[in-house]
């Protein structure tokens, strides 16, 4: 039996933080479990979904990339509904409730199951878009402790690959798109070899791909990727995506996707 990310069934209040996401959503979050950050931001962003199409995020830990898709989805005046998947208990509790929080529960529906069982959850190509901030790291890299009751600590099943690998996530996306649907991800570029290998094994064709890096002049440390399902092969490289200006402060194209201004 594969191990499970650990859960706890009763948090206190003190446990959860409510965070404003913008577009008056809120996230319901751990404050010791596994957080969302920049990457899950930037691949809802970078991703898009058709009216009326249907998307499913994988790994979709609080649900922010849901929730982020469909607020740009509402202002671009496109109506389309949301799933996410994910196999932690406690954390797939948590972004139901900021669904129901957020009056989402009818377009935004959070599933409790594993990737590596997509398959047998949903009808094969059912949905238009799909989308994944999968585990970084591979398995056996890294020191891997195990909670009190022999699970992996949530944090670590979200950033390695100990319940899953990319291959698994790349598998799942061919079962649940369309012919011709789009499968968006965010990951290292370290592993881009490996990941196009992937992509290739289940009919994809990498289409898009643009790099983050902290700063210019800096290396990438992230590689938003869009690839086509049964599609031809003509890839486009985007421009590079900075976070930070060379004076150390967001660039504008980040204030923008945060839904910020800059303070003068």
């Amino acid at each position: 039996m594969t191990a499970q990310p650990g859960s706890r069934n009763e948090k206190t209040a003190s446990e959860i933080t409510r965070d404003d996401i913008g577009n008056g959503l809120f996230i319901l979050q751990k404050k010791d479990g596994f957080r969302f950050g920049i990457d899950a931001v930037l691949l809802s962003h970078f991703a898009s979904v058709s009216d009326g199409g249907r998307a499913m995020d994988l790994c979709t830990g609080s649900g922010i990339i849901p929730h982020l898709m469909w607020a740009d989805a509402r202002k671009a005046g496109r109506s389309a509904s949301f799933l996410g998947l994910e196999i932690s208990e406690s954390a797939a509790s948590l972004a139901k409730e900021s669904a129901l929080l957020n009056g989402l529960s009818g377009e935004v529906e959070i599933v409790q199951g594993d990737v590596k069982e997509a398959a047998e959850l949903f009808p094969a190509g059912s949905f238009d878009t799909v989308t994944c901030n999968p585990p970084y790291t591979k398995a056996g890299c890294g020191r891997v402790e195990l909670t009190a009751d022999g699970k992996f600590p949530e944090k670590m099943a979200a950033r390695h690959e100990l319940l899953m690998t990319f291959g698994d996530a790349a598998s799942a996306a061919r079962h649940l798109l369309k012919s011709g649907g789009w499968f968006y991800l965010v990951h290292r570029p370290a592993r881009l070899p490996e990941i196009m290998g992937s992509l290739k094994e289940n009919a994809f064709s990498l289409k898009m791909i643009r790099f983050v890096h902290p700063a210019p002049g800096r290396e990438a440390t992230m590689a938003l990727l869009a690839a086509q399902k049964n599609a031809g092969e003509q890839l486009t490289v985007l421009p590079p995506l900075f976070v930070e200006d060379g004076s150390g402060t967001w660039t504008d194209e980040l204030l923008s996707i945060y839904g910020m201004e800059r303070k003068d």
